[in-house]
């Protein structure tokens, strides 16, 4: 099998993986509104009584029953997330780590390098909703200024080219910033005391 072949195998099973724990966020997310008298947003828990469990505060049994199998399913689909976009990230990675074994360098240098290029992919891994979330801000905001542009607002269509261009900044960006050859200069230039 090529590496393009496995490249595109992992990318497309990424993909899939990010689709399948959106929806079963948003049914989560559906769910504990319509199951509990309240719902901590920011921490993806329900509000417990006085006495640290749930009695009395679910309102519909039935949704509960959603929301807690969306909560249980959700774990496991995370945890193969994270690894697809391991494996997608070292697979875009191959091209350099290539470049760095086949080079002249020594092999402290190779080291060095390669020690880097593990870093990057470990930041892009981790890190890779970062800039996912920035685009979802970016991507809501836009829709915004689509609105009030709709009713005449020449700033807002403004605004709107604005955050698009800062969008694609963002990612670009965080793609320059987590390079492992970038990075391996930047240490280079900076830390390294010779």
């Amino acid at each position: 099998m090529e590496h393009h072949d496995v490249h595109a195998a992992v990318e497309i099973v990424a993909k899939h993986l990010e689709e399948t724990a959106g929806s079963l966020k948003v049914a989560k997310a559906i769910a504990a509104s319509e199951a509990f008298r309240k719902y901590k947003w920011i921490k993806g828990v329900p509000v417990r009584n006085v006495s640290g469990n749930l009695r009395g505060m679910v309102v519909s049994k039935r949704w509960a029953t959603i929301f807690h199998f969306a909560e249980d399913a959700l774990k496991p689909v995370e945890k193969v997330a994270l690894l697809a976009a391991l494996a997608e990230n070292m697979a875009k990675a191959h091209n350099q780590s290539d470049a760095i074994l086949h080079s002249h360098d020594s092999w402290d240098s190779k080291a060095a390098r390669l020690s880097t290029l593990v870093s990057s992919v470990m930041i892009r891994t981790v890190g890779g909703a970062i800039p996912a979330g920035a685009h979802l801000l970016a991507t809501s905001l836009e829709g915004y200024c689509r609105i009030a542009g709709l009713a005449g607002s020449q700033q807002a269509l403004n605004l709107d080219q604005t955050l698009k261009s800062l969008d694609a900044s963002f990612s670009s960006n965080f793609e320059k910033w987590t390079d492992g050859h970038n990075m391996n200069i930047w240490i280079n230039a900076h830390l390294v005391i010779e």
